[in-house]
């Protein structure tokens, strides 16, 4: 599962939740791969709402994550190991702090 938070935009931020294998294929990922498990919008998320909407996306899906990926953002982790899934960095956001 990706978890994800926009920056805000006329004063409302998107909480986009995505399913992906979480094997590896043996290949990059497609984008017929990735399936959209829940999108909220809202003037903020906390940790409490992150794990709600996880917890939302995993009845869409019909099964839990068996892993996390998102940003570090505060609210983000929050949520996610407090659902008492395992969490993982985007590589993207880590690479970039480096740079």
């Amino acid at each position: 599962m990706v978890v994800d938070e926009s920056i805000a935009i006329n004063g409302q931020k998107l909480l986009l939740t995505l399913g992906v294998p979480s094997e590896h294929q043996g290949r990059p990922l497609r984008h017929e791969d990735v399936t959209v498990l829940d999108m909220s919008v809202s003037k903020g998320f906390n940790g409490d709402d992150v794990q709600d909407r996880i917890k939302a996306a995993e009845k869409s899906a019909g099964s839990d994550s068996d892993y996390i990926i998102s940003d570090k953002g505060h609210n983000l982790v929050k949520g996610i190991t407090g659902s008492g899934h395992i969490y993982h960095a985007d590589i993207s956001h880590s690479m970039g702090v480096i740079l």
